[in-house]
């Protein structure tokens, strides 16, 4: 026996599940120097047991990128290949989850146990982060090493992810 204090516990079960989805990307080269990118990830599930959705699903999502790999005189960028670039992750609010479903059950000797299905909390909502690099490749020796600086989540978005257990007490970091 542990003691759990106020964090939540979960017990699963197998069901008779489904699950169906898509994943695609594409990257177009509008220039020499400028590549757009696209990424999208759907997925969906169906619990058959419970005639519900399953419970941690990811949701949806999308990221778009613009790449620049400028062309600088008197700098040989096909050898250092500097590049620099801004990307935006869309996160979609997961509004498949399971229902609430709270019952309480009776047992011998007038004992009552709650049973809760479904999600402690609803889910959290989308959120956009944007985010800008910088980067370039160095030779060394025989070997190339690639040299870069990324921000993520620019603009110090507050926001918490469907998928981590820890969004019911706080926001995932910041930058």
């Amino acid at each position: 026996q542990t003691v759990r204090g106020a964090f939540v516990g979960f017990k699963f079960s197998k069901a008779d599940a489904v699950f169906y989805g898509i994943d695609a990307s594409a990257n177009y080269n509008a220039t020499k120097q400028l590549t757009i990118s696209t990424r999208i990830s759907l997925l969906n599930t169906w619990n058959y047991t419970e005639q519900d959705y399953l419970i941690f699903t990811p949701p949806y999502r999308a990221t778009t990128g613009v790449k620049y790999s400028p062309e600088i005189p008197l700098f040989n960028t096909s050898k250092y290949k500097p590049y620099f670039e801004v990307t935006s992750n869309f996160v979609a609010r997961q509004y498949r989850v399971p229902s609430r479903n709270d019952r309480e059950i009776g047992l011998p000797n007038n004992v009552a146990i709650q049973i809760t299905g479904g999600d402690y909390m609803p889910a959290p909502n989308g959120y956009i982060l944007v985010s800008v690099g910088a980067g370039f490749n160095l030779p060394v020796n025989k070997e190339t090493v690639l040299i870069s600086f990324q921000v993520n989540n620019l603009f110090n978005t507050s926001y918490r992810e469907y998928l981590d257990n820890f969004r019911y007490y706080a926001d995932m970091p910041g930058r």
